[in-house]
């Protein structure tokens, strides 16, 4: 926070007076990965703030939650959240996220069918052994 805020201080960057100014902090020796770092925290709060500002933004994010839930195994509200994401994609005609949505809910069918299988295949030979 203390690099943000002196950097945010200064019109134009520059890298030896921050340096002079914080001289004897630990991180001025890694000073290179903690502008990285810094970089990368500023732009995921942007994302963040910027959050469902856009259609695009929103099917994105289901997207991201359906692959979190899938993850999981939360499949009820992995299908809730195709769902939502698909009503989405139909109303504003947002082709190719639709033709996403419907891939991963076939797939969601392909998974559940072949643990379904696997399943009673595991009650048959159970029962003859």
């Amino acid at each position: 926070m203390r690099l943000f805020e002196a950097v945010d201080k200064h019109e134009a960057y520059n890298e030896e007076k921050l340096k002079d100014k914080f001289k004897g902090e630990s991180f001025v020796k890694y000073l290179s990965s903690e502008k990285k770092y810094l970089v990368q925290m500023i732009l995921k709060c942007m994302r963040n703030f910027h959050t469902g500002d856009t259609v695009e933004m929103q099917m994105k994010e289901l997207l991201q939650d359906e692959a979190f839930l899938r993850s999981k195994n939360l499949n009820y509200l992995r299908k809730k959240t195709l769902e939502k994401a698909q009503k989405l994609a139909l109303k504003y005609e947002k082709w190719p996220v639709l033709l996403q949505v419907l891939d991963r809910k076939s797939a969601a069918v392909v998974e559940r069918n072949t643990k379904n299988l696997m399943s009673e295949n595991e009650q048959v030979l159970t029962a003859y052994m």
